[in-house]
């Protein structure tokens, strides 16, 4: 793993030539007690690294209390009030592997992603997400939980953020 603080976007050999880890964790980081929409964790996605074509490429595990309330599993580019590309309500499984690539679309600027939340691969029957957050500037990524009933727990169990850079 290269230390983030070697790289310069536009300028070191590695851009556009291999995944960028960003972030890799197992901590865990949970939410009870309120029915707000909490963050978990927040992973700062340096300005210019994606590249105009390029992609965030995210994988979280979460863990969740079962029964037919549902409790929402969010990630967000641009902080708690950005973009949610990825989204999820959970009711009866006791816990989501989601992984999904946020890909830049020829700009900096705009955005696209598959939106059906919970498979990673497969038919959709939903419209793409699209979304015109600026990565030409540090971007907050912020994974959260929502839950339906103050008694419930959402737990982030695993989070993983890599860049495959362009241009």
């Amino acid at each position: 793993e290269l230390p983030l603080a070697s790289f310069t976007p536009y300028h070191s050999p590695s851009v556009g030539t291999y995944p960028i880890r960003l972030h890799s964790s197992g901590i865990q980081s949970s939410v009870t007690g309120t029915l707000t929409e909490t963050i978990l964790h927040t992973v700062k996605i340096p300005g210019g690294i994606m590249g105009s074509n390029g992609s965030l490429r995210v994988a979280c595990i979460w863990s969740h209390t079962s029964n037919a309330t549902a409790r929402t599993l969010r990630v967000r580019l641009g902080g708690i009030s950005g973009e949610d590309f990825i989204g999820a309500s959970v009711t009866t499984s006791v816990n989501t592997y989601i992984t999904k690539t946020i890909t830049n679309r020829g700009s900096l600027n705009s955005q696209i992603c598959w939106i059906l939340g919970i498979s990673a691969g497969g038919l959709g029957t939903a419209a793409l997400k699209t979304g015109s957050i600026d990565t030409s500037v540090d971007q907050n990524l912020v994974v959260t939980g929502q839950l339906g009933n103050v008694a419930h727990t959402i737990t982030l169990e695993q989070l993983i953020v890599e860049v495959l850079p362009s241009d």
